[in-house]
């Protein structure tokens, strides 16, 4: 599920004195990222008769090596298995249905990459985009630390992400929507803020249990 602004501004209230302040220079520069994340994709891709862009969800997330099974038999295991759309789910070959139990009311999607491909401690996890459900034909994006890949989150943009055979990968991902009504963060971003500025004291008020367990999956 990875950690998320409102996450990460709980988290760093938590942290010692002498620790707060790049704490929360950390979770500032996450909001700000994810928001030049979601101007960058609606100037480059928001078609003209497309309502406002709001966050449905943003997050940080990594992956680790698998470690069940041998290293080859990982790396045999057929990318296809992790194709993919963002807003509908696979009924056929040729059919993509947009509706539940997939976020369904997503538009756009867009994934900041955290590592780089020459990176000596991680290996795979590479991102691709497919031309079909049975990957017939990848083009795949090499991560580098501050690339972005966005793209619109329907059937037009199957893509995947290979397994991580050796490491770990982070990525931030944000997924946007023009149905206000339905977006789970369109106010995550100003939330955690105030939380960091020490504006909103009842957002706060699940620190300790949250990042209690932010610690315990981070450690």
């Amino acid at each position: 599920l990875g950690l998320s602004p409102l996450q990460a501004a709980r988290w760093a209230l938590l942290q010692p004195e002498d620790e707060r302040r790049w704490a929360d220079a950390a979770v500032f520069a996450f909001i700000r990222v994810a928001r030049r994340m979601l101007d960058a994709t609606k100037d480059a891709l928001a078609e003209v008769d497309t309502g406002p862009l709001v966050a449905d969800w943003v997050h940080l997330a990594c992956r680790e090596a698998e470690t069940a099974g041998a290293p080859e038999e990982r790396q045999a295991q057929p990318e296809q298995w992790h194709i993919y759309a963002d807003n509908c789910w696979r009924r056929d070959d040729f059919d993509c249905v947009r509706e539940r139990p997939f976020f369904h009311w997503r538009t756009y999607s867009a994934a900041l990459f955290l590592h780089a491909a020459n990176d000596s401690e991680a290996e795979g996890g590479d991102f691709f985009y497919a031309s079909d459900w049975r990957g017939s034909h990848v083009v795949r994006v090499a991560p580098q630390c501050g690339r972005m890949v966005a793209y619109h989150a329907g059937p037009a943009n199957l893509h995947g992400v290979g397994l991580q055979t050796r490491g770990r990968s982070c990525l931030l991902g944000v997924y946007m929507t023009d149905d206000a009504a339905r977006a789970a963060h369109r106010t995550e971003l100003s939330d955690a803020e105030a939380i960091l500025n020490r504006s909103a004291p009842e957002l706060a008020l699940q620190a300790e249990s949250e990042g209690e367990e932010i610690r315990r999956y981070y450690e």
